[in-house]
C-alpha cells in the first residue's frame, strides 16, 4: 500500500494510464459546455465508469491522441464546439482505423439532433438537455 492507495486495486492501461480495475469501463466526454461536462461525468462516475473530458475540440491531432492514450469504450461528442466541430470530430473518428469501431453518441440542443448525428456518421444521439437516465441507458448499451 503506497500513499494510501491499495495497489493491487490498480491495473496500468498502455500510455501509462492508470485506472481502477473495478471501473466499468474508459468513456470520453467532449464538449465546450463546463456545466455539461461536469453533470455528466459526476453521473457516470457514480455509476462506476472512468471518464475523461475533453474541453472542446482544438484539433484533430488532440482528439486521436486523447483516444489513443485513453482508449474509450464510447465517445459522447458535442456538435456545436469552437475549433472542430462535432460532425468534422466524429467523421474522422469514424475514417480513423484506431477509432473506427468506437460508439459515438451525439450531443446537440438543436431539434435536428438525429439528421446532425447521420450526417456525422454518430452511432446514436441525445438531444441536450436529456433525461440522466437515457444517458445511463446508452453508454449501458454501447458498452456491453
Amino acid at each position: 500500500m503506497e500513499f494510501g492507495i491499495n495497489m493491487e486495486s490498480l491495473r496500468v492501461i498502455n500510455y501509462g494510464l492508470v485506472m481502477l480495475s473495478n471501473t466499468l469501463e474508459n468513456i470520453l466526454l467532449v464538449d465546450d459546455d463546463v456545466d455539461h461536462l461536469s453533470i455528466c461525468s459526476l453521473i457516470l462516475r457514480r455509476k462506476n465508469y472512468a471518464v475523461r473530458i475533453l474541453l472542446g475540440c482544438k484539433n484533430m491531432d488532440e482528439l486521436i491522441e486523447v483516444v489513443r492514450e485513453f482508449r474509450p469504450g464510447i465517445i459522447f461528442m458535442d456538435h456545436d464546439m469552437p475549433g472542430v466541430s462535432g460532425l468534422d470530430a466524429t467523421r474522422e473518428l469514424k475514417s480513423n482505423p484506431l477509432s473506427k469501431s468506437i460508439p459515438v453518441i451525439y450531443f446537440s440542443g438543436q431539434d435536428n439532433v438525429a439528421e446532425l448525428a447521420a450526417a456525422a456518421g454518430a452511432d446514436d444521439f441525445l438531444r441536450k438537455h436529456f433525461y440522466m437516465p437515457k444517458l445511463l441507458e446508452l453508454t449501458a448499451r454501447y458498452t456491453a
